[in-house]
């Protein structure tokens, strides 16, 4: 027999690739027909692994696509059952798998649901063709956004390109600083993009900077570590992306915050991730961060006024940026 220290070697499992979870959805397929008592089309172990690429972080192959499957079967059981008649169902679909599975399917559009519960991304969403809604971003921009169109522009672009590839993968789709007094139409464009990429504003996460005005503000935002007290409640920031990956994230007035918040952003720009006070690791490369700021604001009004030209006017709301940024590191 060969000899054992007794002592355990640490081995790596490489995640699988999106045909080889397909394959594994295919292999188990008829033990969640039998659990749930009805076919599941092959389609909807494809659409398993497709939406659980795009839309589903934190947890790996094949774990989030079987669970997927887990979770559309259920769904699809719950709608063959009348309210109030559930349990005497459940019976029934097990007891007849024959006919149930000709009676109950899953398809897609249960999974797009199950991902549309997880995420908060409506199904509508996931259904239209991506393409569509990029190639036609900037007018519907336009539309809630009057008299913006090169900070429209801008901001449409920089989403196209993030998404055909171009940008650095891993970290957010687009990350901005707008710049401007207050009713220019700064938050309403954050608002705007929020609906127009994940169709509702209620995907947009605001935070008002005013109100991270210290040093321990870091910790609100990615959660306390261990012995602290409030590590249970996790990380404002952290907590919202790891329940909503795909979102706007709106900072608020951020030359109010504390320079150490700041930095945080700094390394949230560059890494696309960060760590939260639990160990954690949150992927924020499925959120566009969006930053507003009234500095140099007044030389935008004088712009405005003609008192001095517009090229002027942001030359100098530049050099107040950068001198600010100097100030932080």
């Amino acid at each position: 027999m060969p000899h054992s220290s007794g002592g355990s070697r640490k081995v790596h499992v490489e995640e699988p690739s999106a045909q080889a979870t397909i394959a594994m959805l295919r292999a188990l397929k008829q033990q969640y027909e039998q659990h749930h008592g009805l076919e599941i089309q092959d389609a909807a172990l494809v659409a398993a692994v497709q939406l659980a690429a795009r839309y589903i972080s934190g947890c790996p192959f094949p774990d989030k696509a079987i669970d997927l499957i887990d979770e559309a079967g259920a769904t699809a059981a719950k709608t063959m059952m009348p309210v109030g008649d559930q349990e005497e169902n459940v019976i029934t679909l097990q007891s007849s798998s024959k006919n149930a599975v000709k009676e109950a399917i899953v398809c897609p559009n249960h999974v797009a649901q199950v991902v549309s519960q997880w995420t908060g991304i409506p199904v509508t969403v996931l259904d239209q063709e991506e393409k569509d809604r990029l190639i036609h971003l900037a007018s519907r921009l336009r539309e809630r956004v009057v008299g913006q169109d090169e900070a429209v522009n801008l901001v449409a672009q920089a989403v196209l390109r993030s998404r055909a590839g171009f940008d650095q993968p891993g970290q957010p789709i687009g990350s901005f600083l707008f710049l401007g007094s207050t009713g220019v139409g700064k938050t309403e464009l954050a608002k705007a993009l929020a609906d127009q990429l994940f169709d509702s504003e209620k995907m947009l996460v605001r935070f008002d900077m005013s109100e991270y005005v210290d040093r321990g503000s870091v910790l609100r935002l990615i959660g306390a570590p261990p012995s602290y007290k409030g590590h249970e409640d996790g990380g404002q920031l952290t907590e919202k992306i790891r329940r909503r990956p795909y979102s706007v994230i709106l900072f608020d007035e951020v030359e109010k915050a504390d320079p150490s918040v700041l930095n945080l952003f700094i390394q949230l720009l560059d890494d696309g991730v960060l760590t939260d006070g639990k160990g954690r690791t949150v992927d924020f490369k499925n959120t566009i961060i969006i930053m507003t700021s009234n500095l140099g604001a007044e030389h935008l009004t004088a712009g405005m006024a003609g008192k001095i030209t517009m090229e002027a006017a942001r030359d100098l709301v530049m050099q107040q940026v950068c001198v600010y940024k100097r100030l932080l590191l």
